[in-house]
């Protein structure tokens, strides 16, 4: 995917309690932006004009509003439904339920914070900041950093603060942060304990900390193997288990640490990886335009869900969220 290609190794541990994967070797710091010159982050969702679309993606479009707005209002608390919605609200939350990943999906949104914790937050490798303006709109005042230039000025022309660089040069106050969040960063990152260690000195006390990582242990990585599209090299430097990213989080002074794992990006994830197999690459974006094939992941991601709810399967996405 993206920039890069080339033929990478990834080592793993051999103890079962750890089993951490890290590319090997890997590229320099002075090198590793030559891996980021066509990155996804750096350009925005793009929505398209509501008032162009036909009448039943108009329809599809408004009632997935009111999906998500729902699902986050009994979840954790935001109410973010127009009046005139309200009826509908416990009907859409159900119907969240019937697509795991949707819920996935939305609870990413607000970074599975509830409203009741509302304050400063910082998200830590934010890109074009997508996140960063829902987050804005929940009710969170927000602040972004990023290493990439691209993502930065995208993020600052659209009115946000973010800072460019790491945590290890950037010089934010030390405790003044209610949560600090960190999506798919932490692979990222040459010294991922320094790093958690810095995020621990920003936050207030009893602040959280929401960090969201590929799963070494995930059903899909089992599946596809070395064309599993979260192996990512030579972007991604360090891949976790449960256990390896709670130890971490622990040493780095955190306290109260859960961590569990989702079928969130899952069509995604299998696809991709399902591409990358059969043809060397993945191009970002890219689903398969035939109903039935989409029909045929949606089955696979429900099926995939219950094993992840009935502890038989782990998914490949982690979650940790953790106390300062």
């Amino acid at each position: 995917m993206f920039a890069a290609p080339g033929e990478y190794n990834l080592r793993q541990c051999e103890n079962p309690g750890c089993a951490v994967m890290w590319l090997d070797p890997r590229p320099t710091p002075a090198s590793i932006g030559n891996a980021y010159l066509d990155y996804y982050t750096h350009a925005s969702v793009a929505d398209g004009e509501f008032e162009s679309l036909p009448f039943h993606k108009k329809l599809r479009r408004v009632w997935d509003d009111v999906c998500w707005r729902s699902y986050l209002d009994v979840a954790f608390g935001y109410n973010l439904l127009p009046p005139k919605y309200q009826p509908l609200k416990y009907l859409a939350a159900a119907a969240v339920l019937a697509r795991p990943s949707f819920r996935e999906d939305w609870g990413l949104m607000a970074r599975w914070l509830p409203a009741r914790r509302r304050g400063l937050l910082l998200d830590v490798g934010c890109g074009g900041g997508d996140a960063l303006m829902a987050l804005r709109q929940f009710g969170w005042e927000v602040e972004g950093t990023d290493v990439d230039e691209a993502s930065v000025r995208l993020a600052r022309s659209r009115g946000l603060t973010v800072h460019q660089g790491d945590l290890s040069t950037l010089m934010l106050g030390q405790q003044n942060y209610d949560a600090v969040t960190m999506s798919h960063s932490i692979e990222h990152v040459f010294d991922p304990l320094d790093f958690l260690r810095r995020a621990f000195r920003l936050l207030k006390p009893g602040g959280t900390l929401v960090v969201i990582t590929p799963n070494v242990n995930g059903l899909l990585h089992e599946r596809h193997g070395s064309n599993w599209m979260m192996l990512d090299p030579p972007r991604h430097l360090i891949l976790f288990t449960a256990s390896a990213l709670t130890r971490l989080a622990r040493e780095a002074g955190f306290s109260h640490t859960t961590v569990r794992t989702n079928v969130r990006s899952f069509g995604l994830i299998d696809y991709a990886s399902q591409q990358i197999a059969s043809h060397g690459r993945y191009t970002w974006g890219q689903m398969p335009n035939k109903s039935i094939e989409n029909a045929k992941l949606a089955v696979r991601e429900r099926i995939a869900a219950v094993a992840v709810s009935t502890g038989a399967k782990q998914g490949d996405e982690l979650v940790l969220i953790a106390r300062a």
